[in-house]
């Protein structure tokens, strides 16, 4: 019996693809990114992998989408079912930084995608939320964040611009404080996170 049938059973080998793939690509970056070499490190055969992933990108996109599904889950459930307009908004920033908080090798999948795209670029980029090429999460965040646009002071923006705005920042804050981690101390995080993000600058 080969490794591959000792050590994977059922699903565990797509996971493990998966999971070791995010892995690569923040150490390796996505040029650095190789399936077979991948497949190596895992001590399969690349046919093994390749009954799962017959290309890079294939495996690049079930990485996007399996931690855009932990992300849109993470989103939906910082928002409390009783919250409604700013409040409502303001849970989901906190829960948006709090996810990449907790999450930290992610972070970098929002400047990897195939084709060159970004998943932050897809996120940003006014769409359709019933489209089926909506990315995960932002259907979410964009019906919480138009509900402003009728206050007065939201007025002078168009909508891709209030979405842009306010995505900024909390995806800001996220990078900064996924990148600097001493920035600000540990016991204050929380305290601090719900401040800055309910505090407009």
């Amino acid at each position: 019996m080969d490794r591959t049938a000792e050590t994977y059973h059922h699903g565990d080998l797509r996971n493990a693809l998966i999971r070791e793939g995010l892995r690569m690509l923040n150490r390796e970056g996505p040029a650095g990114f190789s399936l077979r070499r991948l497949s190596r490190e895992l001590g399969v055969s690349h046919a093994a992998a390749y009954r799962h992933f017959r290309r890079r990108e294939e495996l690049l996109e079930a990485i996007v989408r399996e931690a855009g599904s932990r992300f849109a889950a993470a989103l939906e459930e910082s928002v409390y079912p009783e919250a409604t307009g700013e409040e409502a908004l303001m849970q989901l920033g906190i829960g948006y930084v709090r996810f990449f908080l907790r999450n930290r090798e992610v972070l970098p999948l929002f400047s990897v995608l195939p084709g060159g795209d970004s998943l932050l670029a897809s996120f940003v980029r006014p769409v359709d939320p019933e489209s089926p090429d909506t990315p995960m999460g932002f259907a979410r965040f964009r019906e919480i964040a138009l509900r402003m646009h009728s206050e007065a002071r939201f007025r002078h923006l168009t909508e891709g611009e209030l979405l842009l705005g306010y995505w900024a920042k909390v995806h800001g804050l996220a990078t900064i404080l996924v990148t600097n981690p001493a920035f600000l101390p540990e016991e204050e995080l929380e305290r601090s996170l719900e401040r800055v993000v309910r505090t407009a600058f």
